[in-house]
């Protein structure tokens, strides 16, 4: 196998080539690297590429399968986990979260970390301590935040999927910004094991950026169901997610674009043509299309998300201080993310309490509004990939709240479905005139990732992406 044929495949493709013998595990590895290589010192995507991998599991689903871990939210026993903090650095795990445990008895071998903003805060990743990621696809644009550095080593072939977490939108931006599939798992789906019931309050989940459907559909089936203890589960399907079929039965759809959101943020034109392009494209596969719209209150919204990141800041920064010694100050911590801490340390407990309250009126609010529908489809983002440095967290004495809204003209619509728990999905359906991908987002009902994936399939093959290589691509003749 040479390094154009190992870019080409995805991760189902290249397990049935190790299960069936014509590759190996470390063969897969040795194409990997050379794929980081040729990509990462022009797109910096990786933090650390671990020198001793470990071997390659020949078997399981995944069988040898090359895969990056996020500098954030999972555990690897032995491995280093950062966070995108100065205040982290040189932190070890002691032990593998129940994940990572998954992923390794499903033979994936784990290469490396990829980058990160600092504690997840920010939607795009440009983090002091490592520098910032660039966008294979223009190498001056965000690859999206917070799972970046994951989404941009897959685009550019290092691996065919990566972890990613969401909290905000952390997995569904950055495989806008990068063309590639990025699905938020249902709250409750993917277990936080052992060391946290949820994270976020609820709001963040663990799961993956991949180039295809059947590779999340895969991932869904390895890793996504519950484990003792958890706050609660999410029922799951008698069948495999892999086996699961395009759409055939007609289904209701809603379309929501920025006119009909609760901040009428304003969508690019090329952003808003791919929704209504989706919304073409659905009616002609036979389902019912029809203009939706969702409202809740903004000001609830918002203290909610800033309000739970803002409490995981500070509850980090004090673990992080036990841990490494190191003080939450501006020697060790970005502006952001003081901001975050400061906010977070202000909340009573009483507060604390009331973000569920508000959190449960955004539920109830969405829900109503979606009622009757079997999915909605929004923009990922309200932009094309912003330039580097346009939305970034160091501008001194912000208020945490404040860089909430003021992420709002790029980033309006992911974060409420982690609020609401739904479980959505970022397509690549489309490109820009000037050669950037966008991401169309489709939500369905909580533990619905089947109707999802359904749904996904039917594009992937009516609006295919599989053969689009961005400039910065380790599979590229001459590059």
């Amino acid at each position: 196998m040479n390094l154009a044929d190992y870019t080409a495949l995805d991760a189902t493709a290249l397990a049935a080539l190790v299960r069936a013998g014509e590759v190996t595990p470390d063969e897969l590895a040795s194409l990997a690297r050379e794929a980081m290589e040729r990509t990462d010192p022009r797109i910096n995507a990786l933090v650390e590429w671990f020198a001793d991998p470990g071997p390659g599991m020949a078997e399981g689903p995944l069988a040898g399968v090359p895969f990056l871990l996020k500098d954030l939210s999972t555990s690897c026993a032995g491995r280093r986990m950062e966070m995108g903090s100065r205040q982290a650095q040189g932190y070890v795990a002691q032990a593998d979260s129940l994940l990572v445990q998954r992923w390794k008895a499903a033979g994936v071998r784990l290469l490396g970390r990829a980058n990160t903003p600092e504690y997840g805060i920010c939607g795009t990743t440009e983090p002091l301590v490592n520098g910032p990621t660039r966008n294979p696809w223009a190498l001056d644009r965000t690859a999206g935040g917070s799972s970046g550095g994951s989404a941009a080593a897959v685009a550019a072939g290092i691996v065919p999927a990566a972890h990613g977490s969401d909290g905000g939108g952390s997995v569904r931006i950055p495989a806008s910004c990068c063309g590639l599939v990025g699905l938020k798992v249902s709250r409750g789906r993917v277990t936080s094991a052992p060391n946290d019931g949820e994270r976020l309050l609820g709001l963040a989940v663990n799961f993956v950026v991949s180039r295809s459907v059947r590779d999340t559909a895969l991932h869904l089936d390895l890793v996504g169901r519950p484990a003792p203890g958890d706050p609660f589960e999410v029922p799951h399907l008698p069948d495999a997610y892999a086996d699961l079929r395009p759409a055939d039965a007609p289904l209701r759809i809603g379309v929501v674009d920025g006119t009909r959101w609760p901040t009428s943020p304003k969508v690019h034109p090329e952003v808003a043509a791919a929704v209504h392009e989706t919304a073409r494209v659905l009616s002609e596969l036979g389902h019912h299309i029809e203009a939706a719209a969702i409202e809740f209150d903004p000001d609830a919204y918002n203290s909610v998300v800033v309000g739970a990141f803002s409490l995981s800041a500070a509850a980090t920064a004090d673990w992080l201080t036990r841990t490494t010694g190191r003080p939450a100050t501006a020697e060790y911590l970005e502006p952001i993310t003081l901001a975050h801490i400061d906010h977070g340390r202000r909340l009573t407990g009483l507060d604390a309490y009331a973000l569920e309250t508000r959190a449960n009126s955004v539920r109830r609010r969405v829900a109503g509004c979606l009622a009757g529908l079997d999915a909605v489809i929004t923009p990922t983002i309200a932009q094309l990939p912003i330039p580097l440095g346009s939305a970034w967290g160091m501008t001194e004495g912000i208020s945490a709240y404040d860089f909430g809204m003021d992420q709002e003209w790029w980033i309006p619509f992911t974060a409420v479905f982690n609020v609401t728990g739904q479980p959505a999905i970022s397509l690549p359906l489309a490109m820009s005139s000037d050669g950037l991908p966008i991401g169309v987002q489709i939500a369905a009902g909580h533990g619905r990732e089947d109707l999802l994936i359904r749904l996904a399939l039917q594009l992937e093959v009516a609006m295919p992406w599989a053969g689009r290589r961005p400039p910065v691509h380790a599979g590229r003749v001459g590059d």
